[in-house]
């Protein structure tokens, strides 16, 4: 009979399986399948690949458990299949004949790029509950919380845990970066105190570096821990043909796990890129494990700070946007880029909205999903060659979070530091339906991007040693009147960082007013927006066909039977009339360009300076 899994740790260090995700991509599973699902669909994979790791000589195996919650099941439809999963995943690590230990995996219910708060709490402890209440009645030996970022939220599992099984043995285990801190900027140190603070036995980390890197943290950890746990990576992979490959070979991995045994790690397992022939070699070592006195510094003793924070300056660029905002009513003007090559027509546009002196222009990002030049191109043209103030409009649509971030330090390389930060117009309404849309984060994780590189960090918290200076921007609509989670959605965009707010077209007097009444209430500066109407046609589409627009009844019978010279007349006077109003209700306008029709804006423009 084994023991119970405390008293088998005071008797030398327990070696733990290798990675399940990336062995099982190895296997060539159909990409977008649902590993957690093969526990129901490919149970013989499964269960061959526990056999493996126990062949190669683990003596404590992880369940094909780790995202098989409510929330990411959801993804794949399979939201009510959470308890079928769990206890068959469990099942198949039992049967396996053998004195193993069945460690079931427990995942982090957010995504890398969600921000956890978001998520009421009692919403996760229930998800929590619900997963490990099943793993717990199917007989785990240990529940493996294992990948987490964000440490309220590996507290809230732990939380989870004790309270359907007080004392029940848990291994918690976060990822870190190499800069030494997870993506939301937790120290070792710092959370391996406040785990063992509450309850936490096995602490440790997993995933996201090599050994090496490892390595250089985890004195941090065995400081505090009672039972430390370690399963790097296999290193840094590369795509090749279809499949992550990763180069840390058995022998090196086995060097460091016996590195980390001296100081003091009482588990060593391994992460992505791991097989069964690393754990082997590690296994084919244990033989040394006796002879191995591990050192452990003293708790509390001070360690070297490897996260050291370096100098960071600010380069800045001059705004007068900025500073218009904040002290005059400002006039800025949205421009589409062009859909050829040829910038002739709209930078003679630009010369003249330049010699009318407008705070600013709006570049837009692709609108409507329709195939133009880049926003950041004609923003950088227009900055160079006119000194143009630029709000470039930028969108999460085409850029994973790598573009989005690598796009964002050359804009303001380039000295463009005023931006608008918006979701984007999918792919589906415009001219390529089929293409691929990216969406990693939404504007409201835009703005949180562009507030680390305001803060000198990176998303995943990195520190840059030179810090940005951009003036964000957000968008809003009416909707916030009346729409509480619209409103709740604009206060989370303040909060990430936004400096201003800018909203969709407005034609109604008293809808400006509310709408401005209730954006004063957030502090921030307001432009408000206006699309001058062309003619009845114009009217009648945007009133009946675009969401989030109300055109009254009284304005578009007011362009019905005109010609061509009379409705240029009256959109002309009605867009005079209404931004004389919003001077009253905000700090600017914003008049975007209808079709191209440079000449309309223009004249509204003159006619507002008279």
């Amino acid at each position: 009979m084994k023991k119970k899994i405390f008293e088998r740790l005071l008797e030398g260090p327990v070696i733990m399986d290798g990675a399940m995700g990336t062995y099982i991509n190895s296997k060539e599973i159909p990409k977008g399948e649902c590993y957690d699902y093969l526990n129901i669909t490919h149970p013989d994979l499964i269960t061959s690949v526990h056999r493996e790791y126990i062949t190669a000589g683990a003596e404590i195996i992880t369940t094909n458990t780790f995202s098989a919650n409510q929330h990411i099941l959801k993804y794949f439809g399979l939201e009510n299949h959470v308890q079928e999963i769990n206890k068959q995943g469990t099942r198949l690590a039992k049967e396996i004949p053998g004195d193993h230990y069945v460690a079931a995996s427990v995942g982090p219910i957010s995504r890398p790029y969600e921000d956890v708060d978001r998520f009421e709490r009692g919403y996760m402890k229930d998800i929590y509950l619900e997963q490990i209440g099943i793993l717990l009645d199917a007989g785990a030996d240990i529940i493996k919380l294992e990948t987490f970022s964000n440490l309220n939220e590996i507290l809230l599992a732990l939380e989870a845990v004790f309270e359907l099984h007080p004392g029940f043995p848990v291994s918690c285990s976060l990822t870190y970066l190499a800069n030494g801190k997870t993506m939301f900027g937790v120290s070792p140190d710092e959370a391996t105190r406040t785990l063992k603070e509450a309850g936490a036995r096995m602490i440790g980390a997993n995933c996201g570096i090599g050994p090496q890197s490892l390595s250089q943290i985890l004195t941090q950890i065995t400081s505090f821990a009672e039972f430390v746990l370690v399963h790097p990576n296999a290193g840094q992979p590369v795509f090749q043909y279809g499949q992550y490959r990763y180069p840390v070979t058995a022998k090196y991995f086995s060097d460091y796990a016996i590195q980390f045994i001296k100081n003091g790690v009482n588990i060593i397992g391994g992460c992505c890129g791991t097989t069964p022939e690393h754990i082997k070699a590690v296994y084919e070592r244990s033989n040394e494990f006796k002879s191995i006195k591990a050192k452990r510094p003293a708790a509390g003793k001070k360690k070297q700070d490897i996260t050291k924070r370096k100098k960071v300056i600010t380069v800045e660029f001059p705004n007068k946007f900025e500073k218009i905002l904040k002290n005059h009513f400002s006039i800025t003007v949205e421009v589409d880029p062009p859909k050829t090559v040829d910038n002739t027509k709209v930078m003679g546009f630009l010369k003249d909205l330049k010699e009318l002196e407008v705070s600013a222009i709006n570049v837009a990002d692709v609108p409507m999903g329709r195939l133009r030049q880049s926003s950041s191109g004609l923003a950088y043209i227009a900055k160079r060659e006119l000194d143009l103030d630029v709000i470039l409009h930028f969108t999460c649509r085409d850029k994973n979070l790598i573009g989005i971030q690598s796009d964002l330090l050359t804009a303001y390389s380039l000295g463009i530091n005023n931006i608008l930060a918006l979701t984007g117009d999918p792919p589906s309404v415009g001219d390529y339906p089929f293409a691929t849309a990216v969406y990693e984060v939404d504007a409201l994780g835009l703005v949180g991007i562009i507030s680390h590189l305001n803060e000198g960090k990176d998303y995943l918290g990195n520190e840059i040693t030179t810090r940005t200076d951009f003036n964000i921007g957000v968008a809003a609509g009416y909707s916030i009147v009346d729409d509480q989670k619209a409103l709740d959605h604009l206060k989370r965009k303040i909060a990430s960082g936004a400096h201003f707010v800018q909203t969709q077209p407005i034609y109604d007097i008293a809808q400006a007013e509310k709408l401005s009444n209730k954006l004063s209430t957030l502090g921030l500066p307001k432009i408000l927006g206006i699309i001058p109407l062309v003619n009845y046609q114009h009217a009648e589409f945007l009133k009946n066909e675009v969401s989030g627009i109300t055109i009254p009844d009284h304005i578009l019978k007011k362009f019905e039977g005109l010609d061509k010279s009379a409705s240029a007349s009256l959109s002309i006077e009605l867009a005079v009339e209404l931004i004389g109003k919003f001077r009253d209700y905000a700090e600017g306008v914003c008049i975007m360009t209808p079709f191209n029709r440079y000449g309309l804006v223009k004249n509204i423009i003159k006619a507002c300076q008279v």
